[in-house]
């Protein structure tokens, strides 16, 4: 069912055209392959044509981490998402925290105000807005 929300969502998101056309995650016939091929090309034609060329490469193995929930909210307010559905989203990465346990200790309860739930199904969908 979360799986054909999702989708659904992808598709409103597609034909609205409220993803960004350079975007190569969560959109069919696009893949981190493609953005590669691309940025390879670029580099390559850059080159050919005796153009400076410099390539700058980003750690993104933390990057869903580092979705700020506020500015996320607002992103999806922007799209133009219903009321509802914002109340859905809100609620949806709100009251979450983290404990550290090292062996049988825990740490206190911090709340989390940055990320999104990595292995859900809307995980990967709300960090493209970002």
């Amino acid at each position: 069912m979360c799986e054909k929300i999702a989708l659904d969502q992808l598709t409103y998101l597609t034909e609205k055209q409220r993803l960004a056309s350079n975007q190569s995650g969560n959109k069919k016939w696009h893949s981190t392959e493609t953005s590669l091929i691309s940025s390879t090309d670029a580099i390559l034609r850059a080159i050919d044509q005796t153009k400076a060329t410099a390539v700058v490469y980003l750690d993104m193995s933390n990057a869903f981490d580092s979705v700020k929930h506020e500015i996320l909210i607002m992103k999806l307010k922007n799209i133009g998402l219903s009321s509802s559905a914002l109340t859905w989203f809100c609620s949806y990465l709100s009251q979450r925290s983290q404990v550290v346990r090292i062996n049988s200790t825990l740490s206190d309860a911090l709340p989390i105000t940055c990320g999104v739930p990595q292995g859900s199904v809307h995980g990967a969908l709300l960090f493209s807005f970002m």
